[in-house]
């Protein structure tokens, strides 16, 4: 189901099969004439026609016309992504080149937090790189000033950790498994890959590990809620989903169970609502577990 960013959510019309965007009320606000759309972000999205990509505003006219780059990323702190014979650069607001193309990566950059996550090392907005990291393998995206990197710090296996915007490691490439922080927690997992097979295929005698189990820890690497989940989600509006044994429940930031474990899937909040799926249907609940919206949606 679309998310609606400044006030607007891409909605397909069943009869064209052509994209647009509604508001809120789920009034066609943009015509429904693109084959693909994107959010908007800071008053612009990325969508596809038939001439290739562009960039719209909220009143739908073009701030870069279709098929200008051979491929777009998407608006985050007022920058998109373009590419052009296999480099990336950026474009500002206005469509306006600000960084020229030159980053070489398979994957679409994007900025968070001012800075750009490009193999080794993290470049700001004018293209200088102000983070160059050794041994790491892959830099993630920084959230609430601390970034997840991943490397084979033992010469064999992958671990995770994380760097503040200095570049410092501040806490240790130790876990197997993490994820990115949110409101000063960020799930991480502890177990051993070096007896865990991802392939799934063993050889007889050969020890099979549990799933990992699930944690947080806190911004200075403090564990402040325990290892004891199978899975879990991030934090949002205080809460997170989590699943131990049954089904899916939310905790708050003590670890305390705050909605029981009763729905078949639960998903972050988002402005006080969550997708969750309960007696094989979508619904949407507030913080407080009580149902919002009722569909005959299916949804694993």
């Amino acid at each position: 189901m679309a998310k609606f960013h400044d006030g607007l959510a891409p909605a397909r019309v069943v009869a064209t099969g052509k994209l647009g965007y509604m508001d809120r009320l789920g009034r066609l606000r943009i015509a429904a004439r693109y084959d693909r759309a994107g959010p908007f972000c800071d008053g612009r999205a990325v969508v596809a026609v038939a001439e290739g990509e562009g960039i719209i505003d909220i009143t739908g006219e073009w701030v870069t016309k279709p098929g200008t780059y051979e491929q777009l990323g998407f608006y985050r702190e007022g920058l998109c992504a373009f590419r052009v014979k296999d480099r990336w650069g950026f474009l500002d607001r206005e469509g306006r080149v600000q960084i020229p193309p030159g980053i070489d990566l398979t994957a679409i950059p994007c900025f968070s937090e001012g800075l750009c996550a490009v193999g080794q090392s993290y470049l700001d907005k004018q293209a200088t790189t102000v983070i160059k990291l050794d041994e790491v393998v892959y830099c993630y995206d920084f959230r609430e000033g601390r970034a997840r990197i991943a490397g084979r710090f033992d010469g064999q296996w992958w671990y995770d950790g994380f760097i503040d915007r200095s570049g410092r490691m501040v806490i240790p490439p130790i876990y197997a498994g993490a994820g990115n922080f949110s409101e000063g927690l960020a799930p991480v997992s502890l177990r051993d890959r070096s007896t865990f097979r991802d392939d799934g295929i063993f050889e007889p005698g050969e020890k099979i590990e549990p799933p990992p189990l699930w944690g947080f820890i806190d911004l200075n690497g403090k564990l402040v809620i325990p290892m004891q989940y199978h899975e879990v989600r991030h934090f949002r509006n205080g809460l997170a989903p989590f699943i131990r044994d049954r089904g899916w429940g939310y905790m708050d930031k003590t670890g305390k169970v705050v909605l029981p474990e009763i729905y078949e899937l639960a998903n972050s909040f988002e402005n006080g609502v969550a997708r969750v799926v309960l007696d094989g249907r979508v619904v949407f609940i507030d913080t407080s577990g009580r149902i919002l919206v009722k569909t005959d949606m299916v949804d694993y």
